[in-house]
């Protein structure tokens, strides 16, 4: 069974943020054919990045095995999934700080491509503006992740019911598409940058540091491109 995993920004369950997620899966019935999680701020409590960089020298989050922390969790969760959706408002022009929490508990994930070729849809809602503020992050987070944006959708407090209808039908239509193999993933200009970049820096680094043994043990090492990376990982999952 396919797993898709929603994240939702915003502690308030009774916004259009939290809305929009309902009434995609209500109308697709994913439940009856997927393994839908979806995750709001007070089901994933996560402690503040204390910025010992432990995670980047050793690949261990020192919060991951409190009782009191689901990063561990919400890690798993994330790399089992075959569907990543992120759904957050715009407060102040960027994304919440929960959504910003989450990125800086997973921020090693940024120089190891962790969430390699998994295919990421972007949800955002705001009355009037700074949605592009927003998106831009999102995108660069998940792109750096090594994840495939399939899907940037926005949802504006004066769209008309028609065109909330066909958004969130073209919505359900991705979804369907991306788990049923239907989606071509592709490389960005930005992570093919990247990953020559992070490529040349690794080469250098000492060879007992997590992120060279986990670049080495990859085989990203021989990869010419990104391009390369996700084919070989496509390939692994057929």
């Amino acid at each position: 069974m396919k797993n898709i995993v929603t994240l939702i920004g915003t502690r308030n369950l009774n916004t259009r943020t939290y809305k929009y997620v309902e009434e995609i899966f209500n109308e697709l019935n994913v439940e009856s054919e997927y393994n839908n999680t979806i995750l709001d701020p007070t089901k994933y409590c996560l402690n503040p990045c204390s910025g010992c960089k432990n995670c980047f020298s050793n690949g261990i989050c020192i919060f991951d095995n409190l009782k009191d922390d689901k990063g561990s969790e919400l890690k798993q969760l994330l790399l089992s999934a075959d569907l990543i959706i992120i759904s957050s408002p715009v407060y102040a022009h960027n994304v919440t700080s929960d959504v910003k929490l989450i990125f800086d508990r997973l921020s090693y994930w940024l120089h190891i491509f962790k969430l390699l070729g998994k295919p990421v849809i972007i949800l955002t809602t705001t009355d009037t503006n700074g949605e592009s503020f927003v998106n831009d992050y999102l995108t660069k987070m998940f792109q750096y992740m090594g994840a495939v944006i399939i899907s940037n959708e926005t949802f504006f407090a004066y769209d008309t019911q028609e065109e909330i209808f066909h958004k969130l039908q073209s919505i359900r239509s991705i979804i369907k598409d991306a788990l049923e193999g239907n989606i071509v993933l592709e490389s960005s200009p930005m992570q093919e940058a990247m990953f020559q970049q992070l490529k040349y820096t690794y080469l250098f680094f000492p060879k007992e540091h997590y992120e060279y043994k986990y670049w080495d043990s990859h085989g990203y090492f021989n990869a010419n491109s990104f391009s390369e990376l996700l084919i070989k990982d496509n390939s692994h999952n057929e």
